[in-house]
C-alpha cells in the first residue's frame, strides 16, 4: 500500500447531502454502495472505503483525509476540492477520476 500526501487544510465545514446524511453528522449513513452515489462535501476522514465500486462519483469538496480507497474503482469520479491527504491506495486503486492531481 501506499501512503499519498496532497496539500489541503482539514475542513470543518461539510455540507453531506441530506440523501446520503440523515442522522446530520456530515458522514454518510449507508458505506456499501456502488456507482454515482454523490458524497460530495461529507466527511469521509479515516473510513475505509477500500473495494467499493463508486465510478461516477461525486466526492467533491469530501475529506478522505487517511482515508482507506485500496482497490476502489473511483474511475469518472469527480474529486474536485477533495483532500487525499494521507490517503491509501494500492495497485489495484482504478484512479481514473476527474478534478485531483491523484487522477490519471
Amino acid at each position: 500500500m501506499e501512503q499519498v500526501d496532497f496539500e489541503a487544510g482539514e475542513r470543518l465545514d461539510y455540507n453531506c447531502n441530506p440523501e446520503v446524511d440523515k442522522d446530520g453528522d456530515n458522514i454518510p449513513d449507508n458505506l456499501d454502495v456502488e456507482g454515482p452515489i454523490d458524497w460530495s462535501n461529507c466527511n469521509l476522514f479515516g473510513l475505509n472505503l477500500s473495494n467499493l465500486q463508486l465510478s461516477g462519483a461525486n466526492l467533491s469538496g469530501s475529506s478522505l483525509y487517511a482515508a482507506d480507497i485500496s482497490n476502489t474503482d473511483l474511475s469518472g469520479a469527480n474529486l474536485s476540492g477533495a483532500n487525499l491527504s494521507g490517503a491509501v491506495y494500492d495497485q489495484y486503486t482504478i484512479l481514473k477520476c476527474v478534478g485531483h492531481p491523484i487522477c490519471d
